[in-house]
């Protein structure tokens, strides 16, 4: 009979990989669950508006509180003579200094301008635990501009940018609008999921979902849809069926620049949107009106 001896490796490397396979199994189930108890920090990130305004535009900061009673702040910028305002949705963890940018290309476009916090970000109350939490925050932004500044719906433009085209497209389903821009948007939550965490199993971890694929196709206003090609975060095809999801009467515009790039900051692009957003804008007035 074979000795013993010569069985001694072949157990001793069938317990080691044994012993490896039960570590790496414990890291995996650790990270899942670090995963699922950390999404909120990893989805909406931190950043907002700093609590004083660029001077260099006519902005004044302002607060309204949401129906749960949290208290948002946000800029307004009135433009003398205006008669539309833009509600600006943001995205997650964007710096004060990224809105000076937005806010030049406002005043080019001779619009009001609420910008405002999430709850949870900047100055902004609270703290973000559910997915309809951003969705009252919205409400409430909607809300202080229509009824607070009493700013016409037909004369409103929801632009959403990346996660906050979510937003901006709730509201839109909800309440009616002039346009709805939606700028470097992910078409839902759980694709951007296994996008970037594809080694998870983000399909049962995810708490927010986001289905702003779905809910687009229930907007009754003109969309127009910005996206970069080269946009490495959210992919174009994100965008592509987005646009593809939304009602008539709706633009695609193919933009350049990365994710974090605004592509308002190059001038040929930013030529071609405010052409887009004022013949779609009078549009969306024009549907309004009809009875």
């Amino acid at each position: 009979m074979p000795s013993a001896f010569h069985h001694t490796p072949n157990r001793l490397e069938f317990h080691t990989l044994l012993a490896c396979f039960i570590l790496g199994l414990l890291i995996y189930i650790i990270v899942i669950f670090a995963a699922y108890y950390t999404q909120s920090a990893i989805i909406f990130g931190t950043g907002g508006l700093a609590a004083e305004p660029p001077s260099r535009f006519d902005v004044a900061t302002v607060s309204f509180l949401t129906s749960d009673n949290v208290r948002l702040k946000g800029w307004w910028m009135d433009t003398p003579g205006a008669k539309r305002a833009v509600l600006f949705f943001h995205g997650n963890r964007r710096r004060p200094a990224d809105y000076g940018l937005r806010l030049r290309t406002f005043a080019r476009l001779r619009v009001k301008a609420l910008l405002f916090d999430y709850r949870g970000f900047g100055q902004s109350e609270g703290s973000l635990r559910r997915e309809s939490d951003i969705y009252l925050d919205g409400q409430a932004a909607w809300n202080y501009l229509h009824k607070d500044q009493r700013i016409p719906a037909r004369d409103i433009v929801l632009w959403g940018r990346s996660m906050g085209g979510a937003v901006a497209v709730e509201i839109a389903r909800r309440q009616p609008a002039g346009l709805l821009v939606l700028e470097s948007t992910f078409f839902n939550l759980e694709e951007m999921a296994r996008i970037h965490y594809a080694w998870l199993p983000t399909r049962y971890l995810l708490k927010y979902h986001f289905c702003t694929g779905e809910k687009v196709a229930e907007v009754c206003s003109p969309v127009i849809v910005v996206h970069s090609p080269e946009d490495g975060y959210i992919p174009f095809d994100q965008g592509r069926r987005l646009f593809n999801s939304a009602p008539e009467p709706k633009i695609l515009l193919p933009t350049a620049g990365l994710h974090t790039e605004f592509f308002d900051g190059r001038s040929d692009f930013r030529a071609q949107f405010f052409d887009h957003f004022n013949r779609m804008a009078d549009l969306g007035e024009a549907m309004a009106r009809q009875p």
